[in-house]
């Protein structure tokens, strides 16, 4: 195994862009095309990946990075940005200890396990109805379960096209993405096993002061619940998302609000399901199964 270091990785990993970039030229930047080919180079580009995270921190200060993916470390439990461009970027993600939800993509590109291993669950989503702005109704079903090993290469296509959930069974795994930005006009949907999607757009300022506020009092006074305007559509599906992701909530207040939303809410099996979601993902790890919790008891 050859020795490599995060600088030497940085300029393969750029070569490779542009390389990519050259071929995808030709096709004038069809998004259609585009993880049809990154697929097509990172099954030819072959790394020996024996970087440690010990040897990561000692370079990083002296790496020059370019703008990140994910400033916050929003995704996987280290994402780095190693190389972008104006159309391209390519993005290594450390997994030790967290999975994905099950997700569509706002973005495009192709992935490959360079350490590790992962086990991918794939479905399809049928939208039956338009519950509120940001949640549809719809029916899930599970098309393909696949294990992922060393060397293993995925697509990774536009909005419903590549729905998936991934188990990450290496400590760590490690994927490295060749993808487009963040597509404009495009927003990321979670779903939640058997039948919902809850869009995921981004909050606005105001939205994200008024959840500061909100967390706030909820934190001083649960009572102030009362006085929130569930009835505004736009509030409601904060909320929710909010509750989803925790977003600016500690868990407690998170938990309090999926009950209280819940209670106001005629989709009680909807609260149901995002409750359970941590034990179904414990069901899926043991078992490699998807169980729907409104037919079976989750344990």
């Amino acid at each position: 195994m050859k020795e490599i270091t995060l600088k030497t990785l940085q300029t393969e990993l750029t070569e490779l862009a542009s390389a990519i970039e050259k071929s995808w030229i030709v096709s004038t930047y069809s998004l259609d095309l585009f993880p049809d080919l990154c697929y097509e180079f990172l099954e030819k580009y072959s790394l020996d990946f024996n970087l440690s995270l010990d040897k990561i921190l000692q370079e990083l200060p002296n790496i020059d990075l370019p703008l990140q993916t994910f400033p916050e470390g929003e995704f996987s439990d280290f994402p780095l940005t190693l190389v972008r461009t104006e159309k391209i970027l390519i993005d290594m993600y450390f997994w030790f200890k967290s999975d994905t939800s099950i997700h569509n993509h706002h973005f495009c590109g192709a992935f490959k396990i360079i350490g590790g291993e992962s086990y991918q669950v794939s479905y399809r989503f049928d939208k039956t109805n338009n519950i509120s702005p940001g949640l549809d109704e719809g029916v899930m079903t599970q098309v393909k379960n696949e294990h992922l090993t060393l060397g293993s290469v995925n697509t990774i296509k536009l909005r419903d096209n590549f729905i998936h959930h991934v188990f990450h069974l290496g400590k760590p795994t490690i994927t490295l993405c060749v993808r487009t930005p963040f597509l404009e006009g495009e927003d990321l949907s979670a779903f939640i096993y058997p039948k919902y999607r809850v869009v995921i757009s981004k909050i606005s300022i105001p939205q994200k002061k008024w959840l500061q506020i909100l967390r706030l009092q909820l934190e001083q006074d649960p009572g102030y619940l009362g006085t929130i305007p569930w009835a505004d559509g736009e509030i409601a599906r904060m909320l929710y998302l909010s509750s989803l992701r925790q977003l600016q909530f500690t868990p407690e207040v998170a938990n309090y609000l999926l009950n209280y939303l819940e209670k106001k809410s005629s989709m009680s099996d909807f609260f149901e399901l995002l409750k359970k979601q941590t034990l179904l993902n414990d069901k899926l790890k043991k078992f490699g199964l998807i169980t729907s919790s409104s037919e079976k008891k989750i344990d």
